[in-house]
């Protein structure tokens, strides 16, 4: 239960969803755990959970980014970043142009994140998870939309080979990994957490 003891781990998104289960499953192993969201109400249930603290935090404004990190890193010193990519940021999908570019972004940023901070030799890593499909409210909603939800649930459990959705859990658990220093010897690299998809 001490995986990432004394660290103190900045889980964004981490109202709900898969950066719930990562700021739970970050904080039973000892880290002190700040959720950053824009759902100011979830975000600060979450925290009160974990015993953590919740900032207010718009992913997409620069000046949300520099007043949360500031806070985050006050007498800190080197540390890991783990970003949420996506199987989409490796492999391509014929109706998903948008989504395969993003995530492939962040495939790469990355990767040279990893080599400027080793470059600088700030003792920061930086890797990125690729989850398949995995459990949480997009998931939900995805399947909510298809004329069938049964059908269309049964045709993407299939679609892994291991036979399953992911649970949040099995992200968290890639996470918990790359944010301890259990791989204080990894950086630039990609976890995929797809139940055997891209295997195929």
């Amino acid at each position: 239960m001490d995986r990432v003891s004394g660290k103190v781990a900045l889980v964004t998104g981490g109202a709900q969803g898969l950066g719930r289960a990562i700021a739970e499953l970050l904080a039973r192993e000892g880290a002190h755990v700040v959720i950053s969201d824009i759902q100011e109400q979830l975000g600060a249930s979450v925290a009160e959970t974990v015993s953590g603290s919740f900032v207010p935090h718009d992913v997409a404004q620069e000046e949300d980014w520099k007043r949360v990190i500031a806070s985050v890193i006050a007498g800190s010193g080197g540390g890991s970043i783990v970003n949420l990519s996506s199987m989409e940021g490796i492999i391509a999908h014929p109706e998903m142009a948008a989504y395969n570019a993003s995530k492939g972004g962040v495939r790469l940023l990355t990767k040279s994140a990893a080599l400027y901070c080793g470059k600088q030799r700030n003792g920061v890593r930086v890797n990125s998870v690729h989850p398949a499909f995995a459990w949480g409210p997009l998931l939900e909603e995805y399947l909510d939309a298809q004329p069938d939800r049964e059908v269309a649930l049964a045709e993407l459990q299939d679609a892994h080979p291991i036979g399953r959705l992911g649970d949040p859990e099995d992200v968290a658990y890639g996470v918990l990994y790359l944010a301890s220093d259990e791989s204080k010897w990894v950086t630039g690299t990609e976890l995929v957490l797809d139940g055997g998809w891209t295997a195929a």
